[in-house]
This record gives structure tokens, sequence and C-alpha cells, in this order.
């Protein structure tokens, strides 16, 4: 055979081994691409616990969504009425937590959110605490719920019962216990604020 035939075939065949390579990998990614998965429908075949303890049933999930926005964000009177519930919330416990040595500071820390009234009747039982001189006495007061008892959320005048645990102490561990306890704050709205006007115990 001729050399220049030779180079000629040589060529031919590297020219074929090319084609078939480019082939080939062009079959292999263009299958990769056919069934593209729906990343805004993932949905998980078997429940799962995430690291904050919750079940992930397998309902769809659209990774679109911000997370830090799961919920419908509140609006309204319903924002108004949580701003409402969470002031009564740290009311409440700042209200049922103090100690007999602390010179009382939760009223203290208080009075700028008591109308008047519930101004002076506080600072009544304040000066009556340190003259009956009792012996040691603390609270520590969280709160478990809030809800709205009385009026609606527009109205100038509302109460939320407001419902605790309390961890009593005494000067024995003997004196130690924990209640149960509601408190209903009767709030009076202050511009874009409340003012509490009276805070009782049942």
């Amino acid at each position: 055979m001729p050399k220049i035939a030779k180079i000629l075939l040589i060529c031919l065949i590297v020219l074929l081994l090319l084609g078939l390579v480019s082939a080939g990998l062009l079959w292999l990614f263009g299958k990769k691409n056919t069934s593209p998965q729906n990343v805004n429908n993932l949905t998980t075949n078997q429940p799962t616990t995430d690291p904050s303890g919750l079940t992930n049933t397998g309902t769809p999930v659209n990774s679109n969504a911000n997370v830090n926005n799961i919920t419908a964000p509140l609006t309204g009177d319903a924002l108004t009425e949580q701003q409402a519930k969470r002031f009564a919330i740290f009311f409440a416990e700042k209200f049922g937590t103090f100690s007999s040595q602390g010179d009382f500071e939760n009223f203290r820390e208080l009075y700028s959110q008591m109308t008047p009234e519930m101004l002076k009747w506080a600072q009544t039982q304040v000066s009556n605490k340190y003259r009956q001189q009792d012996p040691y006495f603390g609270t520590t007061t969280r709160s478990l719920r809030a809800k709205l008892t009385r009026g609606k959320i527009t109205d100038a005048n509302i109460q939320i019962t407001v419902d605790t645990q309390r961890e009593e102490r005494g000067e024995t561990p003997d004196s130690n216990k924990i209640v149960y306890q509601a408190i209903q704050i009767d709030m009076v709205r202050s511009g874009n604020s409340w003012l509490v006007s009276r805070a009782q115990w049942k």
C-alpha cells in the first residue's frame, strides 16, 4: 500500500474514534439532563427528625421559601393582640418575681408601665413590706400562656389573663414549693403602648 494511503487511513481512523468519543459524551450528558428534579416540590418518603426535635412528616417543601418566615406575618388586630399579650406576659413575670431582700426592685422596674392609680398602690405595698420586716421570702414566676379575657383588642381598656408557674422559696428548704396561679391584668391603651391599671392574682 502506498505510504500516502496509509497516512490517510490512519487519519480516517483517528477522526472516526474522535467522533465516537464525542457522540458518547453527548449521549451521557444528555441522559443526565432528561429528567430534572423539581426543586420546588421536594418530598421526603420517610419522616425524619431535625436538630430541633420536630418531626418532618414528608410534606412538600418549597425551596424558594424564606426559612425565617415560615408562617404568615401577623398584621392588623392580630399583631396588636400579640403585642398586648407579650406585654402582659412581661409584666406578669416581673410583677410576680421578687425577693424580700431585694428592695422590691421588681415593682420599681414596673413603675413606668403603671397608671397613676396603680403606681400609688405599688408604692404603698413596697412601703408596707419594709415596715413589716418579714423573714426571707422569694418567688420566681414564669408565664405559661396568655389570653384576652375581657374586651376587644381595639378597645381602650382590656384584660389579659396570664397563667403562670411560681416557685416560692422561704428560709428553709421545707418551705419551698411550686404553685400554678393565674393573674388578671387590666390594661389601658396609652398611645401605641399599654399601661397596667390593675393586677390581681387569682
